[in-house]
């Protein structure tokens, strides 16, 4: 068989980033508005992070990227570290929708570039760097299911149980469904 390549637009492209990112955070809201604020905040030691943290860090981001959108940057050190979504439930999943709204509504079809600032060091002031909507989305949806895989995990030391694609890169998927077509 001869792979074609395929035509994609930057329309279709970032409609699907949307999406991706869209879906991530309504399965994470559906997960931890199940949660008790208790099960929420546990750690299982002090230095460890809660789901809260976890949570309140992914809200974070994306709030950043929507935040200075219209001089194009984003600051990823701008975050508002928000103490009521680390230990609510109900105020997470807020902010959750809050963010699935907004993404809804978001015109990804700006061709513009845009600058990217985050600290690559803490001696060191953040250098601007090029990037484009299209690739912060993808790194949205990223860094949310490295996240994801951590919850999972701090999931499972509680006892709940999640399905296994809930932290599931789309690339492991789509591997997994070769093999498993390989293997059928």
């Amino acid at each position: 068989m001869i792979l074609q390549p395929t035509q994609n637009t930057v329309q279709g492209e970032s409609d699907t980033n949307i999406f991706a990112n869209i879906e991530l955070l309504q399965n994470l809201s559906l997960t931890i508005g199940s949660l008790t604020n208790a099960q929420y905040v546990w750690q299982y030691d002090k230095s460890a992070s809660s789901i809260g943290k976890h949570i309140r860090h992914i809200i974070d981001h994306y709030y950043c990227f929507f935040k200075h959108l219209a001089q194009a940057y984003i600051d990823y050190d701008d975050r508002t570290r928000e103490n009521a979504v680390e230990t609510k439930t109900h105020q997470a999943c807020k902010e959750l929708s809050n963010i699935i709204l907004q993404l809804s509504k978001f015109n990804a079809h700006q061709a513009k570039p845009i600058r990217i600032y985050i600290t690559a060091t803490p001696d060191t002031s953040p250098e601007p760097a090029a990037s484009s909507l299209q690739r912060e989305l993808l790194f949205l949806q990223s860094h949310t299911i490295h996240h994801m895989a951590v919850i999972q995990l701090l999931l499972n030391r509680i006892g709940i149980s999640v399905d296994t694609s809930f932290a599931l890169a789309p690339s492991t998927a789509s591997y997994n469904q070769s093999v498993a077509n390989h293997h059928a």
